[in-house]
């Protein structure tokens, strides 16, 4: 059987994709610092699975989306930018009250 580079390089970003972007994401809208870099892709990394898991539980729950490769990029994408989104608003609001 053979693997292509193409093959392993998308496996790669899809890996860093549904489990750490999501777990960083959650972990810096929390704010949680003080970690370093290693410290904190491992942590990015467990928040992800159990982000993963719990969209994967809800996809599974809702009748007629089911548990598909698209419906979940298409979830992981929305988790992303709305956590993103609220961070981002939450932190242009809080700058505003403090002038």
């Amino acid at each position: 059987m053979f693997i292509s580079f193409f093959s392993i390089i998308m496996l790669i970003i899809g890996l860093i994709y549904f489990t750490i972007l999501p777990g960083y994401v959650l972990l810096d809208a929390l704010r949680i610092n003080g970690l370093d870099v290693i410290e904190m892709i491992t942590v990015s990394f467990g928040v992800g699975l159990i982000v993963l898991t719990g969209e994967a539980i809800a996809l599974s729950i809702v009748g007629s989306l089911g548990l598909t490769a698209q419906n979940l990029i298409i979830f992981t994408s929305a988790f992303v930018i709305i956590v993103r989104s609220l961070q981002v608003l939450k932190k242009k609001f809080i700058n505003i009250n403090q002038i």
